[in-house]
């Protein structure tokens, strides 16, 4: 969910600062940031935005029902190019 963007995003940048990409938080929906970065959305600021590569986090289904009950095309038809799937969730493997 929202509240859940800013942690997210902080922890991928930390993750990715080796790769010298940079992970920015868009809450509300904003989109903001430079075309190499890699933006976090709350799945349900997405609707009409297209991507590149999307990844969905596992678990986040079980933590969030209400939302994935309503919300599973929006965030799988985002993905231009490559869906991925990932277990990463804040610090847990």
């Amino acid at each position: 969910m929202e509240e859940g963007v800013e942690p997210l995003a902080r922890e991928r940048d930390a993750a990715l600062a080796d790769r010298s990409l940079s992970a920015v938080a868009c809450v509300r929906g904003q989109s903001v940031g430079q075309d190499k970065d890699i933006r976090v959305f709350d799945v349900q600021h997405i609707n009409g935005l297209e991507f590149e590569a999307v990844f969905f986090i596992d678990g986040l289904a079980d933590r969030f029902p209400d939302l994935f009950d309503k919300d599973p095309y929006v965030g799988t038809a985002r993905a231009a190019t490559f869906l991925g799937r990932t277990r990463q969730w804040f610090g847990s493997a």
